[in-house]
C-alpha cells in the first residue's frame, strides 16, 4: 500500500452555504479572480477529481488553463496537464464526456458492483478504469489506488457528496473555500454536511486570524502557517495517513453578474 495522497478540497459556496441551486445545476459562484486562484491549485495537483454527478451536469475538463503555468509543468519534467479522477460507483460516465479526451491521463473509480460492460465502455473511451470498494467505490481504498499510480497530491473540486464522503472518512488534509456574494435559499439546495459544517466552523476563524486554522481536532501540520503555503513538492508524499485539515477561508467574494461558471 503507498503512503497517502494529501487531499486538498477546494470549494465554492454561496453567502447561504449553498452549492447548487435547487435543481443541483450550476451556479455562478465565483469570477475571474478565483478562477485564476483554481488554476494555480490545479497546476500545483498531481491529479484533479470530482464525482460522477459533477460530471453528468457540467462535463468539465479539469485542466490547466494558464500557458505559463502548463509551460512550467512542463519544464519540472510533468504532463502538461494534472490527470482527472472520476469517482463514479456505478460507472455513469458517459463515453462522451469532455473529461475522456486525450488532454489528460483518466482514472475513473468504479466498485466491483459495477457492471463489465459499463467498465469496458469506459476503457474503449479511453478512462483508466480503477475498482475500489464493492457496492460502491470506497474513498481510502481510492486514494490507495491512485497513490499506487504517482499521485502524491490531489485536488477535489466536488461536488458535494465526494466532498463529504472524504471528510467523514476523515481523508482530507485541507481546505479551501470561495464565498460568493449571492443568496440562493431553499431547502432543496445542496449544502454542505454535519462534517463538512463542523469544518466550516473553523473557516471564520482562518479568516480573522489569516492563518490556517485546524479543524476536526486537529493541530495544522507544522503549526499555523501562511495561507500560501504548500505541501512541500520535494518529499516523497505525505508522511502519515493521520488528517489534520487545514482550512483556509476568501472572502474576497466578487457578485455574479459576468461570471462564467465554477468549474471550467
Amino acid at each position: 500500500m503507498a503512503p497517502g495522497v494529501y487531499v486538498h478540497v477546494n470549494a465554492a459556496t454561496s453567502a447561504d452555504g449553498k452549492l447548487a441551486s435547487r435543481d443541483r445545476s450550476q451556479l455562478r459562484i465565483s469570477g475571474p479572480e478565483d478562477f485564476e486562484r483554481v488554476d494555480a491549485i490545479r497546476a500545483d495537483s498531481d491529479a484533479v477529481a470530482v464525482g460522477v454527478g459533477t460530471v453528468l451536469a457540467d462535463d468539465p475538463s479539469l485542466t490547466v488553463k494558464d500557458d505559463a503555468r502548463i509551460a512550467d509543468r512542463e519544464t519540472d519534467g510533468r504532463t502538461p496537464h494534472p490527470a482527472r479522477v472520476v469517482f463514479d460507483s456505478r460507472g455513469r460516465t458517459p463515453a462522451e464526456a469532455v473529461i475522456l479526451d486525450d488532454a489528460a491521463t483518466t482514472y475513473v473509480l468504479v466498485a466491483e458492483a459495477t457492471p463489465e460492460d459499463r467498465r469496458e465502455a469506459l476503457g474503449a473511451a479511453g478512462a483508466e478504469v480503477v475498482v475500489a470498494g464493492r457496492e460502491r467505490v470506497d474513498p481510502a481504498a481510492g486514494l490507495d489506488a491512485l497513490g499506487d499510480r504517482g499521485v502524491d497530491r490531489l485536488l477535489v473540486e466536488g461536488g458535494g457528496e465526494l466532498i463529504a464522503s472524504l471528510f467523514e472518512a476523515g481523508l482530507v488534509d485541507e481546505l479551501t473555500v470561495y464565498v460568493g456574494a449571492m443568496v440562493v435559499g431553499g431547502r432543496d439546495a445542496p449544502t454542505p454536511t454535519a462534517s463538512w459544517r463542523t469544518s466550516r466552523s473553523c473557516l471564520s476563524k482562518a479568516s480573522r486570524n489569516s492563518t490556517t486554522a485546524s479543524c476536526c481536532g486537529g493541530r495544522s501540520r507544522g503549526g499555523p502557517t501562511s495561507p500560501d503555503r504548500r505541501f512541500p513538492r520535494t518529499s516523497s508524499r505525505p508522511p502519515s495517513r493521520r488528517r489534520r485539515v487545514r482550512a483556509r477561508f476568501d472572502e474576497r467574494a466578487v457578485g455574479s453578474r459576468g461570471c462564467r461558471g465554477w468549474w471550467r
